[in-house]
């Protein structure tokens, strides 16, 4: 439980910096993701966390309090994303800000390539190729696109970003919103995590050995999922599609 609370207490300040961040007015254009993260997250730990008060004040099993804070640290996770994932950007340069809050800076001058891919939209930077993602469905996405497309062209004479093909990633650029699909094997490792010690909770004092076991299982279970969605992201062209579609939705693959 105490671990919870200081990972609790990281997602809180930063969910605190950044509000203030956003309350700083600022000339520059913004693309994040949609409110819905916000709101739903916000409420969601709300209610989580009175949950988690309650059996704590009512002096439940330790396991209660725990299960509930492995969904109120998820919700709170979401709130960090809709606060941190941004993409603000002006005349001169690009920040893009991560879940964590660090920042990296982008040049319109080292824009090599663009991939465009359904509602997806990849630009590479530099020799490395660092990538930006941009999905049609963030706010100010499409903006943010066009925008790129023009400032390009200006300091190119007029001609188009080229096309390329993305390579890089968890995923070597074969999985469609890969920052997605990492979050979602983030999420599944920690719900594992927590319904392991649920179990071996439930199972103090006289069958711990059996609810060991138990958590052992799951995990193990977890982590060959996790193991196999990366390879079969990675590879997908060695497997069926059948067999693809196990671990990712039919369109979000290319082989």
């Amino acid at each position: 439980m105490k671990y919870i609370l200081i990972i609790a207490s990281l997602l809180i300040v930063e969910i605190i910096i950044g509000l203030l961040r956003l309350m700083r007015k600022t000339n520059e254009k913004t693309v994040c993701l949609p409110k819905i993260f916000f709101t739903s997250g916000t409420v969601a730990s709300i209610i989580f966390i009175i949950i988690v008060a309650i059996t704590l004040y009512n002096g439940e099993e330790s396991w209660i309090p725990i299960f509930f804070s492995v969904f109120s640290i998820i919700s709170l996770m979401l709130t960090v994303a809709y606060l941190n994932c941004r993409i603000t950007y002006d005349e001169s340069e690009i920040i893009c800000r991560n879940f964590l809050g660090f920042t990296k800076k982008y040049s319109y001058d080292d824009i090599i390539g663009i991939e465009n891919w359904d509602s997806e939209n990849l630009i590479f930077f530099g020799k490395e190729q660092k990538v930006i993602s941009v999905d049609d469905c963030l706010l100010g996405g499409i903006e943010f696109v066009v925008f790129i497309n023009k400032k390009y062209s200006s300091l190119h004479m007029g001609k188009d970003i080229p096309h390329i093909r993305n390579t890089n990633g968890i995923f070597k650029g074969n999985v469609k919103d890969e920052p997605v699909f990492v979050f979602l094997l983030v999420v599944i490792a920690l719900l594992a995590i927590g319904f392991s010690l649920l179990i071996i909770k439930l199972a103090m004092p006289s069958n711990i050995a059996i609810g060991i076991i138990i958590a052992i299982v799951i995990d193990v279970i977890c982590a060959l999922y996790i193991a196999m969605t990366i390879i079969v992201g990675r590879n997908p062209q060695k497997f069926g599609k059948r067999f693809v579609r196990l671990f990712f939705k039919e369109g979000y693959v290319r082989y």
